[in-house]
C-alpha cells in the first residue's frame, strides 16, 4: 500500500475508494481480459439508448473489443482506460483520447459508461476524478472535452459538479426513431 488506499501493482496504479454506500470498489488501468466486461458494459448502455452511437452499430465483435482495448494500453502518453471493480467484477469504465494532431494535442475527450445497478453511487464520479488527476500530471493535456445527450441530467449534474462547462449545444443533433435529442459539448480546463 502506497497511501491513501494506493496499490503499485506491475508498475501500475490501483486505487481503492469507499463509496457513499459503503461499498469499497477498485479503479485500475485496464487489462485486454476486460474485454467481455467492457463490451457488456456498452451494449447494456446502448440498449438504454444512453449512447450516441446506436445497438446497431456497434461492433459486437470480442476480436474487435479487444482491440479496442489493445489500442490504450500500447499508447499510454495520450490515452487512458480505467475499470471500475467490485469484488472483482468489472462495473464501469472510462476511456479517453488525446488529440493526436500538433494542434490538438493540449486536449482530448473521454467516454464513461456504468452498468445500471451502480449508477448514482458515485463511480462516474470517481473515475472522472482519476482521469482529471491523471491529466494535470500530463505535460501534454490542458483540456478535457465530452459529450453528453441533453436528455441526460444526473450526468450533465455530474459534470457540472466536477467543474465542467457547457461549450456548445447542437439542436437535435441526435435522432432515435421520432425522438431527438440535443448533444451537449462541456469541457475542464486541467491547468491553472
Amino acid at each position: 500500500m502506497i497511501g491513501n488506499g494506493v496499490v503499485r501493482l506491475a508498475g501500475k496504479l490501483q486505487k481503492k475508494y469507499m463509496l457513499k454506500t459503503g461499498e469499497i470498489i477498485v479503479i485500475r488501468p485496464v487489462k485486454a481480459a476486460d474485454s467481455v466486461s467492457t463490451m457488456s458494459i456498452a451494449e447494456e448502455i446502448l440498449k438504454e439508448g444512453l449512447g450516441i452511437t446506436s445497438i446497431e452499430e456497434f461492433h459486437h465483435s470480442m476480436k474487435s473489443e479487444r482491440e479496442w482495448i489493445k489500442s490504450y494500453i500500447s499508447n499510454q502518453q495520450s490515452k487512458l482506460f480505467l475499470v471500475a471493480v467490485h469484488e472483482k467484477k468489472v462495473i464501469g469504465f472510462l476511456n479517453f483520447d488525446g488529440g493526436e494532431k500538433l494542434k490538438t494535442k493540449h486536449q482530448g475527450s473521454f467516454g464513461i459508461s456504468i452498468t445500471s445497478a451502480w449508477r448514482n453511487k458515485g463511480v462516474g464520479k470517481q473515475l472522472i476524478a482519476d482521469l482529471l488527476q491523471w491529466c494535470r500530471e500530463n505535460p501534454e493535456i490542458e483540456k478535457v472535452r465530452l459529450e453528453v445527450l441533453g436528455a441526460n441530467t444526473p450526468a450533465i449534474a455530474l459534470y457540472k459538479k466536477l467543474g465542467f462547462r457547457e461549450e456548445g449545444r447542437l439542436i437535435d443533433q441526435i435522432k432515435s426513431g421520432t425522438h431527438y435529442d440535443d448533444l451537449i459539448l462541456m469541457a475542464t480546463e486541467t491547468k491553472s
